[in-house]
């Protein structure tokens, strides 16, 4: 076989001949362009217990890595297991609360209606808040000692205003801080309202018809400009259903309360027209709708 003539580049310049790759060499290349996966090289014959050592290496760390994979897939089917099953577990819990909180109305109304408690508030209403207010539902709410079933409220809001304060720290590495101070818009209410409770453990006949009256006002702090709004309670009478007067009892408590609010000119539209006269002087306060220090409202 004639020798090769030597190649020329386009300068007519000798291009030096291409020593050829050896199986070592080849098997360097594919391991790098495929890590993840065994190549079938065939190294020289002087490299084979190394290139066995070298695949053995290679093997293992595959296997280990695939193994780390179905770890990492069963941990994750695990997850989606104790997730599907919490969901339904917190499905489950809610439709049997939705169904607790159903019975408790229906037990609720039906004691409403038989005292005929709608009735009394709507009269109230007209007769002594003058047509003021509004008669809303109360919701179920279940507690540790006692349910409260439901009940009915007569509410009537007026515009007030809410104090807040808050600590400003602008000094952290000494304790540094001030406090700031506002009076926002907000509303207040005066409100009587019937509850259906029963004690936990109690059964059907043993509830209570709890009354209870109140009302929100403001007043001055003593020696300082700053108002401050609180919650007065009235009347707070509870009434078992079971007793025979209880309906005497109904009728007393709501008496009693429209004389309190009579004698002490608590009535809505009184609240109304004093919380009004409370809100103008708050208004004209620096700190009306806006923080101030503690010591400027």
């Amino acid at each position: 076989m004639s020798a090769e003539a030597p190649r020329s580049n386009d300068a007519g310049e000798p291009i030096p001949p291409q020593r050829r790759e050896g199986g070592f060499s080849r098997f360097l290349r594919g391991f790098l362009k495929l890590p993840f996966e065994i190549q079938q090289v065939q190294p020289d014959p002087e490299l084979s217990d190394f290139a066995g050592k070298i695949q053995q290496v290679v093997g293992g760390h595959l296997a280990t890595v695939r193994q780390q994979e179905v770890s990492v897939r069963n941990r994750e089917a695990t997850l989606a297991t104790l997730e599907a099953e919490e969901r339904a577990r917190v499905a489950q819990r809610q439709r049997e609360l939705e169904q607790k909180r159903a019975t408790a109305m229906t037990e609720a109304n039906g004691i409403l209606s038989e005292f005929r408690v709608e009735e009394r508030l709507r009269y109230i209403q007209r007769a002594v808040w003058e047509g003021r207010g509004r008669i809303r539902i109360i919701e179920p709410e279940f507690g540790t000692n006692s349910d409260r079933l439901g009940g009915l409220e007569l509410v009537h809001q007026y515009p007030f205003f809410r104090y807040r304060t808050k600590e400003i720290v602008f000094n952290s590495w000494d304790g540094g801080s001030r406090t700031e101070s506002q009076y926002a818009p907000d509303v207040a209410q005066t409100s009587l309202s019937i509850i259906i409770s029963r004690k936990q453990g109690s059964g059907e006949g043993e509830e209570t018809l709890d009354i209870n009256s109140q009302y929100e006002v403001g007043t001055r702090e003593q020696r300082t400009p700053r108002f401050r709004s609180e919650t007065v309670s009235i009347i707070g009478v509870h009434i078992p259903i079971s007793t025979t007067d209880s309906r005497t009892l109904l009728d007393s408590a709501f008496a009693q309360e429209t004389t309190y609010r009579l004698t002490n000119q608590l009535l809505p539209s009184q609240l109304e027209k004093n919380a009004g006269r409370i809100l103008a002087e708050v208004q004209r306060l620096p700190s009306w709708s806006k923080w101030t220090s503690y010591s400027s409202d």
